[in-house]
């Protein structure tokens, strides 16, 4: 064989070593790739079915999130329904409580006619015991010291009589007011109500000017046009309101207030309770009565 040959063989021998070590790197890492496929394989399926856990477990939550939703509506329009029969309770309640003071005003003014008419009386009575002593001058001084008892004696019972019956009828009117405000479930020693002894008079002013309170606990003030000429004392209520032509056509109620101090022309008053559907202002209308 020829050196050339020999050569050629060599080098076929060689490529033969190397192309087999080409091939078993070839199928060693076929072989890695497809253990590495079915591992990945294996943890994408482990992923899915964790995906499909987690979903699972989210639908659940928004299912009990959409029944809690339900419940807590249902909740807040049982709250509301609640919340307007209350209102409505307390509407009644106030206004039971100012019937209440209407009737109270009326038995203040009916005992100040019977005090009234107590005086007259004994005016009456003690004119005629004038003209009875004047009749019995020339009688003995005994008979005209009896004569006197006597009629001191009479002017009492007749103002006892009267008293007593006053008194009944007072206390009728105080049993029956007692009863409705117990009623109500308020107590008829509640110092707002032993307070208004007294009517006001029937007045008519305006809003001056308005104070709006910013600390905690207090209440707004406004200054009003009446004042102790105007009979207003300290305590008495008076009532706020817009005229038609101020509020578009219709008389609006704004509040209710209590005279704190006063001056000849002008009082202070505190905003007892407003109307959430307006502010009160300058140039408003005040009056004891409402219009």
């Amino acid at each position: 064989m020829s050196f050339v040959g020999k050569i050629l063989v060599v080098v076929q021998l060689v490529l033969s070593v190397l192309f087999m070590s080409f091939a078993a790197a070839v199928n060693s890492a076929h072989v890695n790739w497809r253990k590495e496929t079915i591992k990945a394989q294996d943890q994408v399926k482990k992923v899915q079915a964790e995906l499909g856990d987690e979903k699972q477990a989210r639908e659940k939550d928004l299912a009990q999130f959409k029944t809690d939703g339900e419940k807590f509506e249902a909740r807040a329009v049982t709250a509301e329904e609640k919340n307007v029969a209350l209102e409505d309770a307390l509407k009644k309640a106030q206004e039971e409580i100012k019937n209440s003071q209407q009737e109270a005003a009326v038995a203040n003014e009916q005992a100040q006619v019977a005090r009234e008419e107590a005086k007259f009386r004994r005016e009456e009575t003690i004119q005629q015991r004038e003209d009875n002593t004047r009749l019995i001058t020339s009688r003995n001084s005994e008979f005209k010291s009896r004569q006197v008892v006597t009629d001191e004696l009479n002017a009492t019972k007749i103002d006892l009589q009267l008293a007593v019956a006053k008194n009944k009828e007072l206390l009728q009117q105080l049993a029956l007011r007692d009863r409705k405000l117990s009623e109500l479930g308020i107590s008829p020693d509640d110092p707002a109500l032993v307070a208004n002894v007294s009517v006001p008079p029937r007045v008519e002013g305006k809003v001056i000017g308005t104070q709006a309170t910013k600390a905690v606990g207090r209440s707004e003030l406004i200054e009003i046009s009446l004042g102790s000429d105007a009979g207003l004392v300290k305590g008495h209520v008076l009532y706020v309101w817009r005229s038609g032509l101020s509020a578009g056509g219709k008389t609006k109620y704004l509040g209710k207030v209590r005279i704190d101090s006063t001056e000849k022309d002008k009082a202070v008053a505190t905003v007892l309770e407003k109307d959430r559907g307006g502010e009160i202002q300058k140039g408003d209308n005040v009056s004891t009565r409402l219009q």
